[in-house]
């Protein structure tokens, strides 16, 4: 989203489709937690290593009079 400033030394990641979230959707009771899978799959070529990646995960909160929408950043170093 507009604004959001990711931690020092990190750029976005050149492909979002490198980082799934299962499950898709969560239905979770009042007052709980779940927790998804996060799942990265970076191609191996020489351009991505030793870089750092920032990912945004939104998270939307349904079947509320005003909807809700959550941000988490999800931060990845790319091994040498």
């Amino acid at each position: 989203p507009e604004g959001l400033i990711l931690a020092s030394g990190y750029e976005l990641a050149p492909d979002l489709s490198w980082l799934t979230v299962t499950p898709g959707t969560l239905k979770v009771p009042a007052d709980s937690i779940k927790s998804a899978k996060l799942r990265l799959e970076v191609p191996n070529k020489p351009e991505y290593r030793g870089k750092r990646y920032a990912f945004v995960v939104q998270a939307t909160l349904t079947g509320r009079e005003i909807p809700v929408e959550i941000y988490s950043r999800v931060y990845v170093n790319i091994a040498q």
